[in-house]
């Protein structure tokens, strides 16, 4: 059985943006566009009204403060997750957006198969920031990210992760976790993204410094 769609609230007041992103939602099939939002008012009546899964919400808005539309937002609509996506950014903006409770930030000039992915994660209580947003919070507050990095990885995530620590080969991951090595390769992009990381040393380091590991399964 097909599982429900996510439903998305689109906040962002130019229009030609609205449009794109419109058109990046409309081509998945779980992804479910309900509202658009030019103000941050109207996020906040919406939100309360239509209780959707994920707000994607730019950050240069009139009305209220990003981070008063997220705290109102967190009470009126607690299950909601949000995913800040901006072309503006800066560390005092990162650290007050995500003190306020935001899921995620995503930069505009990322691709497209980011921002659905971005979606997803945060939708299914995890958390996502680009690379550049990530190096900033470390910067601010290295353990505090360190923990929602940790959070946002999924299960089979962790435990691909935990086997790139052990030096496992892709094809070895493979064979174990019966899946294909393009499963698994999409599976590492999706971690690179996550952790701000490029490549399978820098993504080890992390892991050990953080202590993921992974317990192999029986069969």
């Amino acid at each position: 059985m097909m599982e429900q769609p996510i439903t998305i609230l689109l906040a962002d007041d130019h229009p030609l943006i609205r449009a794109g992103i419109r058109s990046i939602l409309a081509a998945e099939e779980d992804l479910h566009l309900i509202a658009e939002a030019i103000n941050g008012h109207e996020v906040q009546s919406k939100a309360a009204e239509l209780q959707p899964d994920v707000i994607s919400l730019d950050l240069r808005m009139p009305g209220p403060p990003p981070s008063e539309v997220i705290a109102q937002v967190r009470q009126q609509s607690p299950d909601t997750k949000i995913l800040v996506v901006t072309a503006y950014y800066d560390e005092a903006s990162i650290r007050e957006l995500v003190v306020s409770g935001a899921n995620g930030f995503l930069l505009k000039d990322e691709t497209s198969d980011k921002l659905v992915l971005a979606i997803r994660t945060v939708a299914k209580d995890g958390y996502w920031f680009s690379p550049l947003a990530v190096s900033k919070l470390i910067d601010l507050d290295p353990d505090n990210t360190s923990q929602a990095l940790k959070r946002s990885l999924t299960p089979r995530e962790r435990e691909i992760l935990g086997l790139v620590g052990k030096g496992w080969k892709n094809n070895q991951i493979a064979r174990q976790l019966e899946l294909s090595p393009q499963t698994v390769r999409n599976y590492i992009s999706r971690i690179y993204s996550k952790l701000g990381v490029r490549s399978r040393t820098e993504a080890v380091a992390w892991a050990k410094e953080q202590g993921v590991s992974t317990t192999l399964p029986n069969n």
